[in-house]
């Protein structure tokens, strides 16, 4: 089975379209293709600042030491210095002058720091609120209304697991995608089903395994279901 790589935005591109040919006896028909993986949470990340002027330059400081040498993203040491100017310029300006010193560092550390890094953060879901935090910003997460049920138990030997999803529509022709994953990140297409459930075996015992699902209707795509987590018994 081919490993389909979600990480990869050059995969996203090259996504596919295959049609399954219709017999005569059966009107079932699907389009199999890969499709972006949403995780149950869209994770934000936010500033945060206090009121008072001590505590905005503290936060802000924060911000900047997380920012600084981080394994996640790489901030050139030039922008830092300008966002530390920044705060410098607030922390020790008088009081008729901190208004707009404080927009004028607040924006420095939006566009420049926080921005790339929650870019990393949407290009990696799974580690989206680590890659956040590492960066000293706060984080907010919404939920992401899913567009369907999908459940997963342990299946009646070890390393296997048991999917469930929500059925398709009764009067029109429809097939479930199922997709497996180690790591949260490669997912392996499994065989198609058109009934609700299915069996993934062979999993790894004693380690965490991931999956999510697709509804094909008639030829279009419904759109994946949240990304799922299970100890694989």
């Amino acid at each position: 089975m081919k490993k389909l790589n979600f990480k990869s935005e050059r995969v996203f591109k090259k996504a596919f379209r295959k049609k399954l040919k219709k017999s005569k006896k059966s009107s079932i028909a699907a389009v199999v293709a890969m499709s972006i993986v949403l995780p149950v949470h869209q994770v934000t990340g936010v500033l945060m600042f206090p009121k008072d002027k001590n505590g905005r330059k503290n936060r802000a400081t924060d911000i900047v030491a997380g920012c600084t040498s981080n394994t996640w993203v790489t901030i050139d040491v030039a922008v830092l210095t300008a966002v530390t100017l920044a705060i410098t310029n607030y922390g020790s300006a008088l009081a008729s002058d901190r208004p707009g010193l404080f927009t004028i560092m607040k924006n420095a550390i939006i566009e420049k720091l926080l921005v790339p890094f929650q870019a990393a953060a949407n290009a990696n879901p799974v580690e989206s609120r680590r890659i956040l935090e590492s960066g000293g910003f706060k984080v907010k997460e919404v939920a992401i209304p899913q567009i369907k049920e999908f459940k997963c138990q342990d299946g009646t030997s070890s390393g296997s697991v048991d999917l469930i999803t929500a059925g398709g529509p009764k009067n029109k022709a429809h097939l479930h995608q199922w997709y497996s994953s180690i790591d949260g990140i490669n997912f392996t297409r499994e065989q198609a089903t058109t009934g609700i459930r299915t069996t993934i075996t062979n999993l790894p015992a004693g380690k965490y395994a991931y999956f999510t699902t697709e509804l094909c209707v008639q030829d279009v795509k419904q759109g994946m279901s949240q990304i799922i987590r299970i100890m694989v018994k």
